[in-house]
């Protein structure tokens, strides 16, 4: 998960696809302090402190992702075994 949180913002927008990817889009284009070069563990921690309500979306869609991606290693790991 660190590896994670230390992606950069820009491209983890970029990994994402649909509602996931405006919803995020949208939170860092219109919160002022937010750069697309700042860390995703830079961002959680600004929107920690600065906007709590929005924080609390931003985890939500954070966690529903990391969520997604490992189970889908987790898959990917069974099929491989096959």
């Amino acid at each position: 998960m660190n590896d994670i949180k230390s992606r950069n913002i820009e491209e983890f927008i970029d990994s994402l696809s649909g509602d996931d990817h405006e919803d995020v889009l949208n939170i860092v284009t219109c919160i002022d302090g937010l750069e697309f070069s700042m860390s995703i563990d830079d961002v959680l921690d600004y929107l920690e402190t600065y906007h709590h309500d929005v924080y609390k979306e931003f985890v939500h869609i954070f966690t529903r992702i990391i969520k997604k991606e490992t189970i889908n290693k987790a898959i990917n790991k069974i099929e491989r075994r096959k």
